[in-house]
């Protein structure tokens, strides 16, 4: 397994999307950026709080490698299909299903460090900020941190499990567009979610439900989907 995530690292490149993860961090901390600017400067707002500058941070994130996992599924998966190359690759000596799931731990995995990266470098970026400039309303503390960590750690794990659905939806019609839109259907589904509760972050009742009703369809899917392609 981690034999062919090398090789398939190495065939798209994948060490490439590295500047795509700076680029993205770039525009989180520009966005964040703005914002402490313009609560510093409008005499008519209060300064942002680390919990509000927080949350923000993590709907960025969040949004951002939701997103960006649904182009790498797109170009990794869907667009083999396309290009009917992916019966190359199931000509080797290797389960299809092993292949298939190659693709979605590469997709998983940069997901999961990305994220990791980009809350870290956000995170120190703020507190570097308000220690310099005092943007931030009141003083850091690290019990600020107790409920920041368990809420990004929570987001990283849904958001893992939330990048397959792209992956479930375009396969059904092997189309690049649906998947990338089925990853913005997801994000305002999760948003419409977490809104509702306390804390603004996913339950442990709610990641598990969607984890497992995830599994059970990529499952479906690799059994519909992966047996139809003798007939591709």
């Amino acid at each position: 397994m981690i034999q062919l995530m090398r090789l398939e690292s190495k065939k798209y490149k994948l060490q490439y999307h590295i500047i795509g993860v700076i680029i993205a961090i770039l525009l989180i901390m520009a966005f964040i950026t703005i914002s402490l600017v313009d609560s510093m400067t409008d005499t008519t707002q209060t300064k942002d709080t680390y919990e509000s500058t927080f949350m923000a941070i993590n709907l960025l994130v969040t949004t951002i490698f939701l997103i960006y996992a649904s182009v790498l599924i797109s170009k990794i998966v869907i667009s083999e299909y396309n290009n009917k190359t992916i019966m190359i690759l199931f000509c080797y000596p290797v389960s299809r299903k092993k292949l298939m799931t190659t693709k979605l731990l590469m997709v998983n995995i940069f997901t999961i460090v990305a994220m990791t990266i980009s809350y870290l470098c956000c995170t120190f970026y703020l507190i570097g900020m308000d220690y310099f400039f005092d943007m931030v309303e009141g003083t850091f503390n690290t019990t600020y941190l107790n409920s920041y960590i368990t809420r990004a750690v929570t987001s990283i794990v849904m958001s893992s499990v939330l990048c397959l659905i792209p992956f479930v939806i375009g396969m059904q019609k092997k189309s690049i567009p649906v998947t990338i839109v089925s990853s913005l259907l997801v994000i305002f589904l999760r948003q419409v979610v977490i809104a509702k509760n306390i804390g603004y972050k996913e339950t442990l009742p709610q990641l598990i439900i969607v984890v497992i009703l995830t599994l059970i369809a990529v499952k479906y899917t690799f059994y519909k989907k992966v047996n139809e392609l003798d007939n591709l």
